[in-house]
């Protein structure tokens, strides 16, 4: 079992006390999102409109900047449960069965279908690295400060990403088994020589690029309103920047380097245990990377 200690309660408390106001959203246009990988918090709309007609904004992505502020020992347990084949066994890779892809996966809570075989992690919640269940309180705080409701929020779906080849494919979440329209939480958590990776979103094209947004060690992103099925998201493969561009890279910069990403998901079970899935199941395209 792992309990929340009195410095990791404080630490929760401590992130949700300072999340900004939500409710009532000032929201910014996708060209102030686009315009850098290190846009600022803010609630930025993904619909190609004018900043007049932002009122029709229908997809929406919330950057927050370093508000998920986990405890040394519990990043290191966090990454070191997730680098354990005895609890997240290698996923095989669905176009070569004699291949696994290059991230480690796994559902706190939930039994999550999308195409590719996957470890499922039953609750209750003590059972689980003190990192998700960090993840799944903060979540809830963002949910009030959206004003949807945090009871809905039972499962974290989990990615463990090392070095750079690690990514996944341009993909939406598919909702058949989530409560639609509820939003997305995205927790970023790094470690190693905790470089910094980026986050795509896509067109349904696959092929044109809306933002690439840098994600520091702490940062949350929100996935809201229609962004599921207007949209798509990916983790690319690391690939060289040089000057001028503003934040150069190579892929020998992320050898030693790991990233978390826990999502928090309304996931359609009353229950924070793992419950059959729904028995028609729709295929994200969750990645193959």
């Amino acid at each position: 079992m792992f309990h929340l200690q009195d410095e990791e309660v404080a630490s929760v408390m401590a992130c949700t006390s300072t999340l900004p106001d939500l409710s009532t959203p000032q929201l910014k246009s996708r060209d102030k999102l686009a315009a850098s990988r290190l846009a600022g918090d803010g609630i930025y709309c993904l619909n190609d409109i004018s900043d007049v007609n932002l009122s029709n904004c229908e997809s929406r992505l919330i950057v927050l900047r370093g508000v998920f502020s986990v405890p040394a020992e519990a990043q290191r347990q966090a990454f070191e449960w997730m680098q354990d084949e005895s609890n997240v066994p290698k996923t095989p890779n669905p176009m070569n069965q004699t291949t696994f892809i290059k991230r480690r996966q796994c559902t706190f809570g939930y039994a999550y279908s999308f195409g590719q075989k996957q470890t499922t992690v039953p609750g209750p919640p003590d059972r689980w690295p003190v990192a998700v269940q960090m993840a799944l309180v903060m979540a809830r705080a963002i949910a009030l400060q959206t004003g949807n409701d945090p009871s809905l929020y039972n499962g974290v779906h989990a990615n463990l990403y090392v070095g750079p080849d690690a990514g996944v494919q341009p993909h939406t979440d598919k909702e058949g088994e989530m409560v639609k329209g509820v939003p997305i939480i995205s927790f970023t958590m790094l470690g190693g020589t905790k470089v910094p990776r980026d986050f795509q979103v896509y067109e349904l094209d696959k092929k044109t690029k809306v933002a690439e947004i840098q994600l520091e060690d702490g940062d949350v992103v929100v996935m809201d309103g229609k962004m599921q099925e207007q949209f798509m998201h990916a983790v690319d493969k690391v690939k060289t920047r040089k000057p001028p561009d503003p934040q150069p890279v190579a892929p020998k910069d992320f050898k030693n380097s790991m990233r978390i990403n826990f999502t928090v998901r309304a996931f359609r079970t009353e229950e924070l245990d793992c419950e059959p899935a729904p028995a028609k199941r729709q295929a994200t395209g969750e990645g193959l990377t």
